[in-house]
């Protein structure tokens, strides 16, 4: 274990801040993206490890800047969840995020068919699928898709 005043330490925590002074990252995130730099494994962990005491890298805060960004830009609950997990959050870290708890799901999917599509409803079997195939693709489910596919 190097000691924190090590220049190669420093080095790579220096690398580390520089990253997480872009946006948030998750721990997993952070810890890849140090070792594609070619940082050694424990050094790595040591300096991860720190950032974590040190509150600096967080999955709780990166899972919440990570929702919000994903609803403005339309996508659905599923298609979220399935992204925060490729990226090392937790079940469990998803599952306390109040944030997706306070969205209208169903009016977010109205929302994103409307802005793709127009707010003319679907005259065709075939029209309807694909609005359907969209909204499914962006992470809605049934429920919210039957929804925004309704007359107003």
């Amino acid at each position: 274990m190097l000691s924190p005043d090590s220049s190669t330490y420093q080095q790579v925590k220096n690398s580390a801040l520089d990253v997480l002074s872009r946006r948030e990252h998750s721990v997993v995130e952070l810890r890849h993206k140090l070792l594609h730099k070619g940082y050694m494994n424990a050094l790595v962990e040591q300096v991860v490890n720190e950032l974590q005491t040190q509150q600096l890298v967080s999955d709780v805060r990166f899972c919440e800047s990570f929702i919000r960004s994903r609803i403005n830009k339309g996508y659905g609950w599923s298609h979220i969840q399935q992204a925060l997990k490729m990226r090392g959050v937790t079940q469990q870290t998803i599952n306390d995020n109040s944030i997706s708890h306070d969205v209208d799901w169903l009016a977010l999917a109205q929302q994103v068919r409307m802005k793709r599509f127009g707010r003319k409803q679907p005259t065709t079997l075939q029209e309807r699928a694909k609005q359907m195939r969209f909204l499914q693709y962006r992470g809605f489910n049934s429920e919210q898709i039957r929804y925004a596919l309704t007359e107003e």
